[in-house]
């Protein structure tokens, strides 16, 4: 019994390790693979998510770019209009396209003094015209109404005018607040989509629109990624033009980074290109990830970003979550393949039974001699182990032997046992008694 206890205990132990540790190796190798590749379907999930919405946000701003470039083409040929009605025709064209923007706030279209082929100074003063005299035609809505507006001077030479003359191409403008009445009751936080005006190569002036900063609150406030996550809209300078949390617009994203991470992500911003950023958050709710798309508008060279924000934790929850399933299956399978492998070395650790009529162990011919001397040779042969020690078979008669029952076999004799004769079949003839022959 202890042999077949410790023959169990090596079969289970061999079999064991020689199942386990390949099986072991794989998950460890397999495990980390599989949450890395999940993490990262999870990081790029999240970063189709903002591109989707980056997407949305451009094609508002193309919409309105598109009107721009619209105009700025058209007044590139005021030659064509006689000089005398070049500011009415020019004018109403503007307002005409100003009336199909319902959310813009203002169109406006500013040229340089005497650009537009006439003499400034008769127009001093007065309506379509700056106080130098220089065409200015503005457009704005109050209280659902178009309204016509001036400028003065000192506003005349904004950013809004003087990037798009620098750069010679569509620019958007940063953040600013500003007054069409001049009170500072009515400002509002805008920016401005303009375009420079050019006639045969020559600088001329800049047409643009005016719309507020919350034009993009829809979309902003519909983003709840992830359950808890929300999007941003800022600017390549790193100001927030949209937020779920309106007292934040304005202000500078990140502002309780540390210096050196707000100069990595300033730069970032300026670079055009998509990335991530990792923000510190409260302990509560642990760090979040920014995931910054660029919002693409054909000729802007540094444009503004969307923002999709996200706890960290939340984006790695499927990873996790499938992490733990294969683990879980693994264990399993660890199970089955252990109660398999149980069955089994027990099985095949346990005694065997004695085939039908194998010798005895103590009787057996292949024994040594020393082993069988001394002991009783009555072992039957296999040939008739199975019948009845009563019926079993006589030896042949043959002729000359005396009819009736032959006698029965005399005992075999210590000193037959130590020439090693038995029953077997191979030694049956040794032993066989003699007969007397019918003379005698």
């Amino acid at each position: 019994m202890r042999l077949t206890s410790r023959l169990f205990g090596r079969m289970l132990l061999s079999v064991g390790l020689a199942a386990f540790l390949p099986l072991l190796s794989i998950v460890a190798v397999a495990l980390p693979f599989a949450y890395r590749t999940v993490s990262g379907d999870a990081f790029r999930y999240a970063a189709t998510l903002s591109d989707g919405y980056a997407d949305k946000v451009a094609s508002r701003f193309e919409a309105l770019a598109g009107s721009v470039r619209t105009l700025a083409f058209a007044f590139s040929a005021f030659e064509s209009i006689p000089p005398e009605r070049r500011r009415g025709v020019i004018a109403a064209e503007l307002r005409s396209a100003f009336e199909h923007q319902p959310d813009v706030l203002a169109a406006w279209a500013q040229w340089e003094p005497g650009a537009i082929g006439d003499d400034p100074a008769p127009y001093r003063g007065t309506m379509l015209s700056t106080e130098n005299g220089a065409f200015d035609a503005t457009w704005y809505r109050a209280n659902g109404s178009i309204l016509e507006g001036g400028i003065d001077d000192a506003t005349y030479r904004g950013d809004f005018y003087t990037i798009p003359k620098a750069s010679g191409r569509l620019t958007l403008i940063a953040p600013y607040e500003y007054s069409y009445t001049g009170q500072a009751s009515d400002q509002v936080l805008e920016t401005s989509l303009c375009r420079p005006i050019s006639s045969g190569g020559v600088f001329r002036g800049v047409v643009g629109f005016d719309f507020p900063v919350s034009l993009f609150d829809g979309i902003v406030s519909s983003v709840h990624p992830f359950q808890t996550g929300y999007g941003v809209i800022v600017t390549d300078a790193g100001t927030i033009v949209g937020h779920p949390r309106g007292a934040l617009v304005g202000t500078a994203f990140g502002g309780g980074t540390p210096a050196s991470r707000r100069a990595s992500l300033l730069a970032s911003l300026r670079s055009g290109k998509g990335f991530e950023f990792e923000l510190a958050g409260p302990a509560k709710s642990g760090d979040s990830l920014v995931f910054f798309s660029p919002i693409e508008i054909s000729g802007i060279a540094s444009p503004w970003y969307f923002g999709l924000v996200a706890p960290k934790a939340r984006i790695l929850v499927p990873a996790q979550s499938f992490a733990l399933a294969l683990a879980g299956l693994f264990l399993l399978g660890l199970a089955a393949i252990a109660a398999a492998i149980f069955a089994t070395a027990r099985f095949l650790s346990r005694p065997w039974p004695r085939a039908r009529g194998a010798p005895p162990p103590e009787t057996c011919p292949c024994e040594p001699r020393s082993r069988r001397a001394g002991k009783s040779a009555s072992w039957r042969s296999p040939s008739t182990a199975w019948r009845p020690a009563s019926k079993a078979r006589s030896p042949a008669w043959r002729p000359g032997w005396p009819s009736g029952p032959p006698r029965s076999r005399p005992p075999t004799s210590s000193s037959s046992a130590l020439s090693g004769t038995c029953d077997s079949p191979r030694t049956a003839w040794r032993s066989r008694p003699r007969w007397p022959s019918s003379e005698g």
